[in-house]
Order: structure tokens, then C-alpha cells, then sequence
């Protein structure tokens, strides 16, 4: 896990810390650029348990990888803001959503969505999942013995999976499609422009063009599918609905479209990586398991 230094972070939680230089001006972008995760396992691999600094052009973020320490960043939200540049360059897609928003703001979108993960509204959503997972299940069936890469087919699983659990039944899978291919694009271009936020927003990037006119379409579809929901009346048991349902306790107001949509677009960011990761991790160790292979086979547990 990376974090930014900002103003609400202590000199002591930074204290002593040693720091990975790597190249004279631009430190580890090129690492970075180069290979991503390979790059933070080293550092990792190489500073065990030690919160260690990465110079990325004249910026220094902070990785840390020991389990007290990375739920010391995310608990305590204060000390550890989320107001730094690469957080500010989320903005233009994450808008003001629970991934990007800070302080009073961020506690106060948090309780108004809590209560929408209660039990009975997690239920509901996850029949909705089962009958998305089957239905993909089922397609891969028709491939036959056809070599499978299952890294592509759990990305696109945990994509249909999320995007239908957000939005429902009621929208044609050619837009789920078009709308997936928008967010593919746009996190692309999202990762430049975190790791190199110390660059004016106006300067060109490779591919800001696209990065730009994904967001604009991801806008256009997000807003129009909330506003006509909206406008519908109709209830549904999806998390557009849930979102538009959340009040706050002390004022009876809810959420605008842009709140909503920026909740949508987070939920996504923060859930589609991270569960196509672990099921594909799932099915290497299941093709290690001899045993666990047999019970997959026979439908058990």
C-alpha cells in the first residue's frame, strides 16, 4: 500500500524512514513505467516489515506492506489524508467518491452508506451475482476443451459481475460492454496520472486524449443511467437503488447524481482488480491441490 505525506501527516510517521532514490530527477518512475508491481515487490522484498520511501520524480510516497501498518493508514484517516497529488489526480474519474473524499466529508459519506451493506440488502445483491457468474460460466462451457487464460476470463467475470450489480438487470449487455471498455481505458490512464502528479494537468501524456474522452463518456452513461432511474421511480434491487435510497440520519437529504455516480465509479475501481486477482489466484492454487481439484470436479466443498 502507497500513501502521500500531507498536512495532516505526522513527522513521526515518516521518521527515519530510508528511501528508495533510484535514478538522478526521476527516482523510480522508470521502475515504475517499467514494471509496476515488480518494481514494489523488490522494495518490499528488500525493507521486510519497514515502511520505506520511493522518490518518484521530486515526490517521495510511502509504501507499506506489514498488515498493522497498512490498517494503521486506513483507519486512522486523519493523520494519514487523503490530500496528497496522486489522490488529486483521481479526481477527473473518481470524483468526490469514498475511495478519493477526506475528513468530514468522507466520514459523513460513509455513515450515509453503511447501512446499505446491511444483511438483507447484501442478500438481495448476491442472487444477482449468482445468476451473473452462471450465466458466464455457462459461455465458457460452450469453448469445449479450448485452452483458457483465466486471468482475461476473471477480469471480464468480476467486470459483468459488478457492473450488473451496480446497475441491474434492466441494462443491455452491449452497454455493460461499452461502459466496461470506457473504465478499462480510463484507468489506464489513470495510473500515468497518479504516479506523475507532480505534473501540471494540462501537461500532454501519452493517450491523455483517450484518457479524457473515456472519462467524458463514463460521465455521460453514469449520469444519464442514474438521472433516468431516477426519474423512473422504480426500485430495484441493485446499488443504484440502494444509492439513491441513502438518506442522511440527521437531515433526511440524500445524495445528487454526481454524488452517485462518483459512488458507482468507486465501487467499481475499488472491487473489479481486487476479485479478479484472488479468483485467479484461486484457481492456480486449486491446479497445485490435487484435492482440491477432485472436490471442484465432483461440485463439493
Amino acid at each position: 500500500m502507497l500513501f502521500e505525506r500531507t498536512r495532516g501527516t505526522t513527522q513521526a510517521a515518516v521518521k527515519d524512514t530510508k528511501v528508495v532514490r533510484g535514478y538522478p530527477l526521476v527516482g523510480g518512475l522508470v521502475d515504475v513505467f517499467r514494471d509496476g508491481p515488480g518494481f514494489m515487490m523488490r522494495v518490499a522484498q528488500d525493507h521486510p516489515g519497514e515502511v520505506v520511501g520511493v522518490r518518484l520524480g521530486p515526490t517521495t510516497v510511502y509504501l507499506v506492506t506489514y498488515p498493522e501498518h497498512v490498517q494503521q493508514v486506513v483507519l486512522d484517516w486523519r493523520t494519514f489524508g487523503k490530500g496528497g497529488g496522486m489522490f488529486k489526480a483521481t479526481r477527473p474519474l473518481l470524483g468526490h467518491g469514498l475511495l478519493t473524499s477526506d475528513g468530514d466529508f468522507w466520514l459523513h459519506q460513509r455513515r450515509m452508506m453503511q447501512p446499505l451493506f446491511q444483511p438483507a440488502n447484501l442478500a438481495a445483491l448476491t442472487n444477482l451475482m449468482v445468476e451473473v457468474i452462471e450465466r458466464e460460466v455457462a459461455l465458457l462451457l460452450t469453448r469445449g476443451s479450448a485452452i483458457i487464460d483465466m486471468e482475461v476470463e476473471m477480469n471480464v467475470m468480476s467486470q459483468r459481475v459488478i457492473l450488473e450489480t451496480m446497475l441491474g438487470r434492466g441494462i443491455e449487455r452491449s452497454e455493460t460492454d461499452r461502459l466496461n471498455d470506457e473504465l478499462q481505458s480510463a484507468l489506464e490512464g489513470l495510473n500515468r496520472r497518479m504516479f506523475l502528479s507532480f505534473l501540471p494537468e494540462r501537461f500532454p501524456l501519452p493517450g491523455e486524449r483517450r484518457y479524457r474522452t473515456a472519462i467524458a463518456a463514463i460521465d455521460d452513461a453514469m449520469l444519464r443511467l442514474v438521472q433516468d432511474r431516477r426519474a423512473s421511480g422504480a426500485t430495484r434491487e441493485d446499488l443504484l437503488s440502494l444509492l439513491l435510497r441513502a438518506r442522511d440520519e440527521d437531515t433526511g437529504e440524500g445524495m445528487d447524481d454526481r454524488q452517485v455516480r462518483d459512488e458507482l465509479v468507486s465501487i467499481f475501481v475499488a472491487g473489479q482488480d481486487a476479485t479478479a486477482k484472488a479468483m485467479t489466484w484461486l484457481w492456480y492454487v486449486l491446479d497445485q491441490k490435487s484435492r482440491g481439484r477432485g472436490a471442484l470436479a465432483r461440485g463439493g466443498g
